[in-house]
Parts: C-alpha cells; sequence; structure tokens
C-alpha cells in the first residue's frame, strides 16, 4: 500500500486507487498520515475535521470513520490512549521517501524527489490544520527547487504550485 499527499490524497494498493470513504475519511486519514507513528489525540482530529467548529456528535462521527478507515487499512490504525496511531511501514508515505531523498547530497536523488510531486501537496483539502501543514509541504518543494537552480541542474518543475500568497 503506498499513501501519496504530495498531490492530491490518494492511496494506491499496487497501482490502483483505494477509496478512503468520502472527504472526512480523506481528511482523517491525511491527519494521520501527517503524524505516521506518533498518537493524534480526539480533539485533533476533531479540530482538523471541523475547524473549530465540531457537531454535537463529533466524537461518535471520528469513531465511525476511524472504523470505516480501519475497514480499508487493516492493522494500520490502532487506538493509543484518548486518540489513534498510524502505522506504516517503511516506504510507503511519499513524504517520507521526498525526506529520505532530499537529505541526499547528489543531484539525481533529489530529481526523484522533486518527481514524487503531483500538484500543490494536499490539495483539495479545506481546514486550518490541513492548509497548514500543505503550505509547509508545499515550501518544501519549493526550497528544493531553489537548491537544484543553485547547483546549476537546469531542472524546470511541471508541477505549477502557487506562490508564498497563492
Amino acid at each position: 500500500m503506498e499513501f501519496l499527499l504530495l498531490g492530491p490524497i490518494e492511496v494506491r494498493d499496487v497501482r490502483r486507487r483505494v477509496a478512503a470513504g468520502g472527504p472526512q475519511a480523506e481528511k482523517a486519514l491525511a491527519v494521520l498520515l501527517l503524524e505516521a507513528g506518533r498518537q493524534v489525540d480526539l480533539d485533533t482530529l476533531t479540530e482538523a475535521l471541523w475547524d473549530g467548529a465540531p457537531p454535537r456528535t463529533a466524537v461518535h462521527q471520528v469513531h465511525k470513520l476511524i472504523g470505516g478507515l480501519r475497514r480499508r487499512f487493516p492493522g494500520m490504525i490502532e487506538t493509543d490512549g484518548r486518540g489513534y496511531r498510524l502505522g506504516l511501514g517503511p516506504h510507503t508515505l511519499d513524504v517520507d521517501r521526498f525526506t529520505e531523498l532530499v537529505a541526499r547530497p547528489e543531484i539525481p536523488g533529489l530529481v526523484a524527489a522533486l518527481a514524487l510531486w503531483r500538484g500543490p501537496a494536499l490539495v483539495g483539502m479545506n481546514g486550518r490544520a490541513l492548509r497548514a501543514a500543505a503550505t509547509a509541504l508545499d515550501d518544501r518543494r519549493r526550497a528544493l527547487l531553489a537548491r537544484l537552480a543553485d547547483a546549476g541542474a537546469g531542472i524546470v518543475s511541471t508541477v505549477d504550485l502557487p506562490g508564498p500568497t497563492g
């Protein structure tokens, strides 16, 4: 299974797309993926899902969303105190692969890191928390482009990202 955040959120299983289960499930999955391996408490999930204006049934809805994600991705999400933890295998999250490749000094690794991008990070995700995470990821991509330009790599991005005000 491969999880992609460097563009629209996408899950692939042997080259086919796996649906997360709707927009709210995609948001919950995105939050868990951004914090993969760490506990995400109910308050964090609730804030991300409803942007500070949760319905009275928010906790129940989060439990239902997580239940649906557990059915789609068996054995990956565990309960951790008053929250959840998503466990991923190595090389399953594009953000992690990007981070690994950018840490290398050689140009081919940097070019491979750039190739992971399919558009602006988390495109289509709304809400303050997810937009802030997307902006931080997009900033990392811009920094990589600058690094490649400084290295004289002659790389021209084919992925259009908005500028700092975009």
